[in-house]
């Protein structure tokens, strides 16, 4: 009971995250939504979004004129809605806390110069939970 209560006020924060975002990315630039397998697809136009997101229900992603990089980042933030859908409550302490702290050394490393962009994206996808996500995702 326990277990099930908080997966589902975990899953009700997100849902109100993405949907707050999605908000504010509405008003701030121009968006279209598309419907995956596992959430609502939030493109954003070039420029004003660069990477992906998953809240929930929602998945943000550059916009398609992008270019191929828009199906890799919506296959790999599908990968992180799987996740959730497999590890329940267990999502947040080992999925994000592990990408946001993998995420934080590499900015890290960026930013004292001793990786360049390229590296620490490559460090990065190449480890858990990313390449997990990117496996689950279908992404190449």
């Amino acid at each position: 009971m326990i277990g099930s209560s908080l997966a589902m006020a975990l899953e009700v924060a997100q849902f109100l995250a993405g949907l707050i975002v999605a908000m504010a990315v509405g008003n701030g630039a121009e968006f279209d939504l598309d419907a995956s397998e596992y959430a609502t697809v939030v493109y954003i136009q070039p420029g004003y979004h660069q990477f992906g997101l998953a809240l929930g229900p929602f998945l943000f992603a550059p916009d398609p004129v992008m270019g191929p990089i828009s199906a890799e980042v919506v296959g790999h933030e599908e990968g992180h809605c799987i996740q959730k859908q497999r590890l329940g409550p267990l999502y947040f302490p080992v999925v994000v806390v592990t990408s946001t702290v993998r995420h934080g050394i590499a900015v890290v490393m960026v930013n004292t110069g001793a990786w360049t962009y390229q590296q620490m994206s490559t460090w990065y996808r190449s480890g858990f939970p990313e390449a997990w996500a990117d496996r689950l995702g279908g992404v190449e």
